[in-house]
């Protein structure tokens, strides 16, 4: 257990052990500990499996009231609070907790909504019923969402969920474990074993919610039971790139897989020597997907602690690596074999990246010398006028086409490199680092100046 949570659970250990309750140096020892306790976790299956932990460890009870029941049922299973048994009674989260942001929750954890009305008269039939407890009745009632303001402010008072708890999302490390745990060592070769932290990065990049981590580590399972064999990360690769359908290989002309192949190499080669620790993707393919002809896997060892914040070096760098599927086209198709919509998500994108960076940040639109990084201070507040809108398009249009230009130096001075990634990306739909790793050494291009 997480240290804040052993703590608590030490606490309704003691009281619950004490057949007054009223060990922890006060005669209203349960009070203290929190008649009701606000979990602040990323998802409600969590939730729910700290729950049981708690009780578990500390001989409670634990009674779990299901959404059907739980706000039209209250005179029902509400009965129980008034008992002496001493019990955690968990409260499925759904519509009921009122709060702001609820609704995204609600959906992806596939929880019930209630007809507004029930879940009001049901906040306040369990205020009454925390408020009406005594100091030394020995019951917690718990729920859980990720942000406290996701229960109705009437509810988020002294006396009532007047505690709080944070669940800290898994670390890399833990990811990795509780993967491999669920699919089961058996079933996993030697790539998977060996690699923990890579696979631990890649799970917390691209897997950051329980619910599809679960739907990976299923389809990684059927396949292995399928095949009748052990399943290793370029599986797991082809899962976070494609999805989880089962579907045929694609059928691909040789001249679409070099066309495919050439744009990819692109973004790989910028996604690498234009990064600060230029290493080389997990994984590039030029297998199509529903929406895309390709893909790429930034280094998942490498990626940067999410933040509030974004330097303007990483939003350049950023949409630097979205132009670089159309520069590398250019640079070994020719103007006139540019694809005509093979771009067009990654420069969408890349529009609304600059968009926000010159519109909303305030970052330079020219140079960055001490003349040149104050002359675009004056942000949008509200929706910008017609004037400022044609001001914000015509920077954007600028600082594309000088970013563009960046990219398109970047891929001429590593032009073998860039040639070399796309003809074997041609030839084996799927790159890994390592592939990576050997190219570039092969042809030792140029070192960034």
């Amino acid at each position: 257990m997480r240290p804040n949570i052993q703590k608590w659970a030490d606490q309704l250990k003691i009281l619950a052990a004490s057949s007054s309750g009223q060990s922890l140096h006060s005669i209203d020892g349960w009070a203290l500990c929190g008649h009701a306790v606000f979990l602040e976790v990323e998802d409600a299956e969590t939730a729910l499996e700290t729950v049981k932990v708690v009780a578990n460890y500390a001989g409670v009870a634990l009674q779990i009231i299901p959404p059907t029941e739980l706000v039209t049922q209250f005179s029902h299973w509400g009965a129980s609070l008034t008992d002496q048994v001493p019990k955690i009674v968990y409260l499925t989260p759904g519509a009921w907790l009122g709060g702001a942001s609820i609704e995204s929750f609600l959906e992806e954890n596939d929880l019930s909504c209630t007809d507004a009305e029930l879940c009001k008269q049901f906040r306040n039939q369990l205020i009454d019923a925390l408020q009406n407890a005594t100091e030394r009745t020995p019951f917690v009632v718990v729920t859980g969402a990720p942000s406290f303001n996701a229960l109705h402010v009437s509810l988020r008072k002294m006396d009532l969920f007047d505690r709080r708890i944070q669940i800290a999302p898994l670390s890399k490390d833990e990811l990795a474990e509780e993967f491999i745990a669920a699919v089961g060592q058996d079933r996993l070769g030697e790539t998977f074993l060996g690699h923990l932290p890579r696979l631990g990065a890649l799970l917390k990049y691209e897997y950051p919610d329980r619910r599809r981590r679960r739907l990976a580590q299923q389809a990684l399972s059927r396949l292995s039971w399928s095949e009748q064999r052990k399943v290793e990360l370029p599986d797991l690769l082809r899962f976070v790139g494609y999805g989880t359908a089962e579907r045929a290989p694609p059928e691909i002309s040789k001249e679409l897989r070099w066309r495919n192949a050439v744009h990819e190499a692109g973004h790989a080669l910028l996604a690498q020597l234009d990064s600060r620790e230029q290493l080389p993707p997990t994984y590039c393919s030029i297998l199509s997907g529903t929406d895309s002809h390709g893909i790429v896997i930034p280094n998942v060892e490498s990626i940067e602690v999410t933040t509030l914040d974004t330097t303007l070096r990483d939003a350049e760098y950023r949409i630097r690596v979205r132009l670089a599927g159309r520069a590398a086209e250019q640079l070994l198709l020719g103007v006139d074999d540019l694809s005509a919509s093979g771009s067009s998500e990654d420069l969408k994108r890349a529009s609304n990246s600059a968009r926000q960076m010159l519109g909303e940040w305030g970052m330079p639109t020219k140079g960055k010398s001490p003349g040149t990084i104050s002359q675009n201070l004056a942000i949008l507040v509200d929706e910008p006028t017609p004037s400022e809108a044609h001001h914000i398009e015509s920077q954007v249009r600028t600082f594309l086409e000088e970013q563009y230009q960046a990219t398109l130096d970047l891929l001429e001075t590593h032009k073998n490199y860039l040639l070399a990634v796309a003809e074997d990306l041609s030839n084996k739909m799927v790159l890994f680092e390592e592939d990576f790793w050997e190219l570039r050494n092969r042809h030792q291009p140029k070192e960034l100046v």
